[in-house]
Order: C-alpha cells, then structure tokens, then sequence
C-alpha cells in the first residue's frame, strides 16, 4: 500500500495596525504573535528533518514585522505604555493598561499563572468603565508593573523559552518585577521578532519548509474581482491584480525566490480571481473541500478532496488543492480539549482510514490540512508544545504516511485532475456572506467605492509618488478584516478600533490628495455589539417539558448562557448552539437549548458533564426518545442509565437530569459543557473554554437566595 501524503498548511496573518495619519500601531498582535506562532512552527521544521510543512505569510504581516525590527522610532500604543515606569503611570495610562493587559487566554494562560491570576482576579472578569475609580483603588505600584511585565511576558511561546532560557527564570519569578527586568522583557521581544525572516529565508533555503503568500492586503478577492453582474462584489480588476502581483513580488524580495503557491485570502475563489492568481505566474493554491463539491455535478467526497485539481481559465493552468475541513477543524477547534496523547492517536487513526479508502482508487493522493497558524496553540496546554512534537513523532514512525509540502506532491505528482468549472465561495459555508452581507458590511464598502470613486476622478493631477500613497491606502481598506468585524457575526473588544483603523485609511487617502475629509468617513460604521451574556440562576424553576415556551415564567430564574458565536478571529464551521439555559429544582438539573442552524440526522448531543464523578448525557438532536448516561473516567466510557419522559422537541429542547442519576447531593458544585458531534467528530462545544457551573440545591436555597 502506497504511502499516504499528508500536506501541512499553516496561515499566518495579521492587518495593517498602523494608523493613516499618525503611522501609530494602534494594536499590538503582530508583536505579540511573533513570539509565538511566527517562531514555534518554523523552529520546528529546524529541529525535524523529516517533517515537511508549509506556512503562509500574508505581505502585510511581513511588512509590519520588518518594520518593528528595522525601524527604531516605531510607535506602539500598549508599547510605549508597557515601557513607562510604573510610578509616572497617569490615571489614563492605568486604565488602559487594566482595560487591555488581560487580553490573553484565561484558561491556559492567565489561571495557571499566580500572580498574573492574582491581578485579574482583583480587577474582575471584564473592565466596566464607569467604575474604574474603584479599580484603581485596589492596584498598587507594584501590581502595576508586574501586570506591565506579565502580559508581555506570557506571550512568549515554547521555542523562545527554550532558545532565551531567561524567560523562564523571569517566568519563575512570579512577581515584585523590576523595570530593569521590564525593559529585558521587552529586549527579549526584539530578539525574537529579529530572527523570524532570516530563519525562514534560511529554511525555504534549505528546503525544509515551503513558504507561501496571500494577496498583500489579505482581501476577499471574488468581492473586488467580480466579472459578471452575477457576481457579488465590485469590477475591480485592477486591484486585485495589484493585490496579486505586489505579493508576489514582496516575497522575491524578502525570500530570493518568487513563491510557487497561494493561499487566497480566507480560501476565496472564484473563476476570475484564480485567472489573475494564474496569470501572475503562481504554480498552486489551496481553498476549501465545499468548494470542490459544489464545483462538481455528483460528487463522492473520498473520490475527490484527496487530488488536486487543475483548471484553465486562462493561459496558465493552476493546480488546486482542497483541505480536509474534519481534519483542519479538529486540529483548529477541537484537539485542545483532549490529552495530546489521544488527540494525535485520533488524528494518526483518521489518516490510516482515509489511507485504506483511497488505497481503492487509481492514482496518488493527497490530504490537505488548512488552518489558523497562529490563534488555536493559546487554547492548547503548554502553548501546542506537546501536541507537535508527537505529532511529528509519530508521524516519523508512520510507513503508512508521509508529510509534504505542497510542490513537492506537485513536483512528484504532475499530473492534477481537470476541473471544469469553479464555484465561487470562501472556506467558510461557501460564500462570502461574512464580509458582505450584513448592513455594517455594505457601509463600508460604500465608502471604499466612493472614495475610490473620488481619487479616480482626482488622480490625474498627482504626482505618481502621491499617487502610488493614496491607492496604497484604498488596497487596505479593501482587507477582509475589517469586514470580519462589522456585523453581529463576531466579537472583540477592539471592534470600536478595527472600525477606526478601517477609516483611517480613507482619510488619509483624502489628506494625501489635499482635500477635507467627508462626513461620512467621520462617523464609526460598527453599533455597539455585546460578548456572550450569562445570567446565573435566581431561584427554583419547573418548567414543563414540552419543546415550547409554555410561558414567560417557567424559565424566568434560570440562568442563561448565550454561546460566544461572536467570540473571535477563528471561525467554527459549525454553529448550532446559540443558547443555554439552566436550572434546577431540588432533585433535577434542567436545561433548555436553543439552536441557530438547523441540524440534521448525523448531529448528536454530548452534555459533558463533572461533579463527584464525571458523565456524559447523550442524546440524538432531531427526534430524541430519551437520554443516554454515561459514567465517565480515564479509561473508560459506560452506559448505565436511559432516562425515558426526561426530554422534549419542538421549537426549543427541554430536557432534565435527575441529581441522583450523577451520585450528587445538595450542596455539591456542578460543571457542564453542551457540545454538539457529527458522526463522532466534535463541532462545538458551548462555552467553547471552560464549564458552566452550577450548585445543587438544598431545602433551604431560596431562603438563602432571599437573605442575599
């Protein structure tokens, strides 16, 4: 049986954080990241001969790393505050600093950590404006700069704690930091941002990694490209060539080598779009498997995600790879909530199975994985350290499997299947209705196009150096972050700054040609939107189990817990949860969920669920009979109870778990997760870190509920 190849494709991306007119980096991701993800993955083609992998760096990430790196006089917000003594902080620069420095991950980063718990624990879980007065009054000096220092300091991932062994011992301090060891932090950091292009100049090099690019400004290109009336989005040819071939050209000049391989920006397609990526001389590019499914008149899946598929729409033929989304998503979402040891079994398992189903079909095959290379490692213990090196590991071991890159399956593989025609859409859902469908979306496109409208009629009297500044600025504003924030799909709590950055550019389109800035680039496109809600319980429920809302009351003191769809820079292809509610009388657990997306036969829910001893209550989402118990412990996973009348279906699902059935007794805490699986792959888990807890009740709850 032939080898099976296995493809690695690692996206690194960030949007320009530079503001127009003040050339201020209003965020500090690209610095931040670059500790992490920019560093750990390519360390560890360094250190693995064998493992073969390739990265994707977007040019405005590029951009803005050597810029940090070679520009001394830089300006960073959350630097510069990080770098005043803690004494001469003003009150403006303390609330910043407790608004902002516990932007990191609370479970893997900020818990286990004591001391930087310690600080957030004394602010509290969010900053509320109107009551920074009384935080402030908590915050000493000292905690001041040990926050200055920790949220800069935990930000480092494992290959630079390894390669700089003083970040451990700074690490192990713990606490009382001093601003000379603030201003090493910060030295450490430069260290580190200075070593990620000459590593990857000298891996691609050396032929241990391969590197690829995205359009410059990481923009929707089917949105700026369209060809026919068909077609959603602007007739901008020319700038999505520029796009394009500027990126290409970037690459040539940092790495010596023009790039053989594309990712389009957020796996985005379309027939005219991979015609202008062909035309600029690029050998491949990957995108999603539902776009090859939806290409195609009666397509088997095994049949065909496994090849890539050429296609001609103009004179160059394009190679196209199509990534395994139960794979990618796994390893994106799903892995981290497991031991690394079962997580790499169960990925090394599903590639043996994919191995026997192709072994029946002619040819050579390949199995593309795509993600986020630098967001999910914060969800993973240890920072994704323990996962990769057994991956690799038991990759290395495996006969049955071996990791390319993409050229080299090419190089070895010439001959692609043909590909007819292509269907336009994005890796997430197939279409583009994240960056185009909701009202905040169409706004500010609008301003693009009017002012792109504007600078047309304008530029002919420009100087090409002035002119080349202003359409520089429109090519940012045609990136597909900032649509990613406008509308009520995601969250962030620096959505009023994404908004700000977006304009910025637009107005400073304007400045540089010499004219007032309009009224309607004055105003914020995005309305205020709110992260997840969670209400606790107030008291005993009894709801009637019937799959309705028989009335107001029944779930008037439960607690809520609305999922956090709006919760991020990742997307979950899967989104059916949107809303818990919970509660309990004296003797069961009751709760009631609300679905956005309609499921369909193959979706089953797990409530996963830890007290004295940890269960799993199960049960199918259309037309359950009952609910499956499950006693759950290191080794194994048993039934021991069905519960019959326990559950109910119609608009919402209703269900109740007696207290008995999970050996709980009044006064014991409760944790619980609801996740929904798809043929026993996990889509969703709500909250998506974390459990949600809950007490069981005695007979005397509400009295004590009243006395508070």
């Amino acid at each position: 049986m032939k080898p099976l190849s296995v493809a690695f494709l690692w996206h690194m991306h960030q949007p320009i954080y530079k503001e127009g007119a003040s050339g201020k980096y209003l965020l500090p991701w690209v610095r931040l990241h670059s500790l992490k993800g920019y560093t750990d993955l390519p360390v560890l083609s360094e250190k693995n001969q064998g493992f073969r992998q390739t990265i994707n760096f977007t040019p405005s990430l590029l951009v803005q790393l050597d810029e940090y790196v070679n520009n001394p006089a830089i300006k960073d917000d959350f630097l510069e505050i990080t770098k005043k003594p803690a004494d001469k902080l003003t009150e403006e620069d303390k609330q910043f600093i407790l608004k902002n420095f516990f932007m990191n991950n609370l479970e893997r980063i900020i818990h286990p950590h004591l001391r930087y718990n310690e600080l957030f624990q004394k602010r509290g879980h969010r900053f509320i404006p109107q009551e920074a007065q009384t935080y402030l009054k908590r915050f000493s000096t000292q905690d001041f700069l040990d926050l200055q220092v920790l949220f800069n300091l935990m930000w480092f991932g494992f290959s630079a704690r390894k390669i700089y062994p003083r970040l451990e011992v700074l690490i192990k301090k713990n606490r009382n930091y001093s601003e000379e060891e603030k201003l090493e932090v910060i030295e450490l950091q430069w260290q580190v941002m200075r070593d990620i292009i000459p590593r990857l100049k000298r891996l691609q090099e050396s032929g241990k990694l391969e590197l690829t690019c995205s359009p410059f400004y990481h923009p929707i290109l089917p949105l700026i490209s369209k060809h026919s009336e068909k077609d959603q989005g602007f007739g901008w040819q020319e700038d999505a060539k520029w796009q394009i071939t500027k990126a290409r050209d970037l690459f040539e000049n940092f790495f010596g080598v023009k790039p053989q391989g594309m990712w389009p920006s957020e796996g985005s397609v379309s027939e005219s779009a991979v015609s202008l990526i062909a035309e600029s001389g690029f050998r491949w590019i990957a995108t999603d498997e539902e776009i090859l499914l939806h290409s195609l008149a009666n397509p088997k899946r095994e049949q065909e995600i496994y090849e890539p598929h050429q296609i001609s729409f103009s004179a160059n033929p394009l190679n196209m790879f199509f990534r395994d989304k139960v794979l990618s998503d796994l390893i994106g979402f799903g892995y981290h909530r497991s031991s690394h040891v079962d997580a790499v079994e169960d990925l090394i398992r599903r590639l043996h199975n994919i191995q026997e189903q192709v072994s029946t079909f002619t040819g050579n095959h390949v199995v593309s994985i795509v993600l986020d290379g630098e967001n999910p490692w914060e969800f993973y213990p240890e920072g994704g350290e323990p996962f990769l090196n057994l991956l690799i590991e038991r990759l290395a071991q495996e006969p049955r499997l071996k990791t390319v890159t993409f050229s080299d399956y090419l190089d070895d593989n010439p001959q692609s299947k043909r590909l007819e025609k292509l269907y336009a859409g994005s890796w997430i859902n197939h279409n583009f209705n994240i960056w185009y469908k909701h009202s905040e979306d169409l706004a500010a496109w609008k301003i693009v196009d009017e002012t792109r409208k504007f600078v047309k009629h304008e530029e002919t009297a420009l100087a090409p150096e002035i002119r080349e500044k202003v359409w520089n600025e429109i090519y940012m504003a045609e990136a597909s972050d900032w649509y990613w924030w406008f509308g009520d799909e995601f969250f962030t709590e620096t959505g009023d700054i994404f908004d700000h950055l977006f304009r910025s550019h637009l107005i400073q389109a304007y400045h540089l040609l010499g004219k007032r800035t309009p009224g309607f680039l004055r105003d914020p496109i995005k309305s205020v939107s709110k992260p997840h809600l969670r209400f606790e319980p107030q008291g005993l429920i009894q709801p009637v189990l019937d799959g309705k809302v028989t009335h107001y009351y029944e779930w008037a003191n439960a607690g809520l817990y609305q999922r956090e769809h709006l919760g991020g820079a990742m997307y979950e292809s899967s989104q059916i949860l949107d809303s818990i509610y919970y509660g309990f009388n004296l003797t069961d657990l009751f709760l009631r969920l609300e679905l956005r997306e309609k499921p369909d036969a193959e979706h089953n829910v797990v409530i996963h669920i830890q007290g004295r001893q940890d269960f799993d209550v199960q049960f199918p989402v259309l037309n359950p009979k009952s609910l499956e118990v499950f006693k759950v412990d290191e080794h194994s996973r048993a039934k021991i109870s069905t519960l019959t009348d326990s559950i109910a279906t119609e608009k919402i699902i209703e269900l109740k778990i007696p207290f008995e059935v999970l050996n709980g007794r009044p006064g014991d805490t409760l944790n619980f997760s609801v996740a929904v699986y798809k043929n026993d792959v996990k889509l969703e888990e709500c909250p998506r870190n974390g459990m949600i807890q809950t007490p069981i009740p005695g007979k005397d709850y509400e009295a004590q509920m009243w006395s508070v």
